[in-house]
C-alpha cells in the first residue's frame, strides 16, 4: 500500500510516495543524501540541483549495467535449463539401453 512520506535531502525537505515501509524509504533516504553530500563535497562549485543530477546519472549508469547484467544471466540459465533437459533424456535413453543390454545378457 503506498505510503507518503517525508525525507530529507542536503538539508530539504521532500515528499515522496512508496509501497515501501518506513525503515526502508528511510534507508535509502540516508544512502542518497549521502551521495549527493559526497557529490557537492568533491566540488564546491557543484550546485544541489547538478550534484542531484550526477547522482540521478550514475544510478542510471548502474542501473543500466545490472539490468545488462541481469539479461545475461537469464540466457544463461536458460541455456543451462536446455542443456540440462537434454542431457535427462540422454541419460533416460541410456538408461533404457542398459536394461535393454541387461535384459539380454540374462537370456543368453
Amino acid at each position: 500500500m503506498k505510503q507518503k512520506y517525508t525525507i530529507t535531502l542536503l538539508d530539504m525537505p521532500v515528499s515522496v510516495v512508496s509501497d515501501e515501509d518506513e525503515e526502508t524509504v528511510s534507508a535509502l533516504a540516508k544512502a542518497l543524501n549521502e551521495k549527493l553530500q559526497s557529490a557537492l563535497w568533491k566540488s564546491r562549485q557543484v550546485s544541489k540541483t547538478e550534484a542531484a543530477l550526477f547522482c540521478a546519472l550514475d544510478s542510471f549508469s548502474e542501473a543500466q549495467s545490472a539490468k545488462q547484467k541481469l539479461d545475461k544471466l537469464e540466457a544463461q540459465l536458460e541455456l543451462y535449463t536446455a542443456n540440462l533437459a537434454r542431457m535427462k533424456e540422454e541419460n533416460e535413453r541410456l538408461s533404457r539401453r542398459v536394461d535393454e543390454l541387461e535384459a539380454r545378457q540374462k537370456r543368453r
